[in-house]
């Protein structure tokens, strides 16, 4: 919530109050205590989980600008301490950025053993899957020692994000508007799918929404954050929203079709022919 629409929410609070008879200074003084318990909240805490190269890092960077370093070529991600990054609010964000799983046995077996230790700790757990990467067993075989060891609720947290929708198959990525290609929003909604009945193989009643995005292109990252709200306890939801400082979606766009893409973004993308901006 930003500062504005709280202040919003306060005179909302304040009318009530006022009209129900209870004094200003007695709405002042609450108004200033939520105000000093929201302040003490600790920053938000991430845990990123995914094979190695799916993007856990950038993700991280487009959603809150927190300079993690990034390398295309090899995992910049050894361990899975607890890493602090300073945010554009002040604060700082907690993020767990596991080792890539499928690196090597042992490092899977040591991120079955470090999720047990840190899903109790964090906000939101993400699970990044690359768009198109049809070898969806590794994560079925972690996911069920996950549920194995952690039960029900070791997975209550657990979200899980398609990146990289800007390869997918026909690899036409339309970068005049920054958005896929018609064929390729048919496939990564298809691909979706395909990761939503792998999970639930494991998980049966699990029904949550998989966001698809780019964190390289900043694409879909409001659909993204949304998610990760949805997954975190409620109490801590408004604390990643505070903090979020998301890459401008419309960065990559072309200014003289700007319009167009705003459209295509509030049509949610649906029967809008969009070739001829190519």
């Amino acid at each position: 919530m930003t500062q504005s629409r709280l202040d919003e929410q306060f005179e909302k609070m304040r009318a009530v109050l006022q009209k129900d008879g209870v004094d200003q200074s007695i709405i002042q003084k609450m108004i200033n205590e939520i105000v000093k318990k929201r302040a003490e909240e600790p920053a938000p805490k991430i845990a990123i989980i995914g094979q190695s190269g799916v993007g856990k890092s950038s993700t991280i960077n487009a959603l809150f600008n927190a300079g993690l370093p990034v390398s295309p070529s090899r995992p910049c991600t050894h361990d899975a301490d607890a890493r602090e990054y300073s945010l554009s609010t002040g604060k700082k964000i907690t993020v767990y950025d596991m080792p890539g799983i499928g690196e090597s046995i042992s490092a899977d077996r040591r991120i079955i053993e470090v999720y047990k230790k840190v899903y109790p700790k964090v906000d939101v757990i993400m699970w990044v899957i690359a768009a198109g990467d049809r070898q969806l067993a590794m994560m079925q075989h972690i996911l069920l020692q996950i549920a194995r060891e952690a039960g029900a609720r070791g997975l209550q947290q657990l979200l899980f994000a398609i990146n990289k929708a800007d390869i997918m198959s026909p690899n036409d990525w339309n970068t005049r508007i920054d958005m896929p290609s018609q064929e390729q929003l048919r496939n990564l909604r298809d691909f979706s799918e395909t990761v939503r009945s792998r999970v639930r193989e494991i998980i049966p009643a699990w029904t949550d929404d998989i966001p698809i995005y780019s964190a390289i292109n900043a694409y879909n990252l409001k659909e993204l954050l949304f998610s990760m709200l949805q997954a975190a306890p409620l109490s801590r939801a408004h604390i990643l929203n505070e903090n979020s400082n998301l890459e401008d979606g419309m960065k990559h766009v072309d200014p003289t079709v700007r319009d167009v893409a705003y459209q295509l973004f509030a049509e949610n993308q649906e029967g809008v022919s969009y070739g001829e901006y190519k």
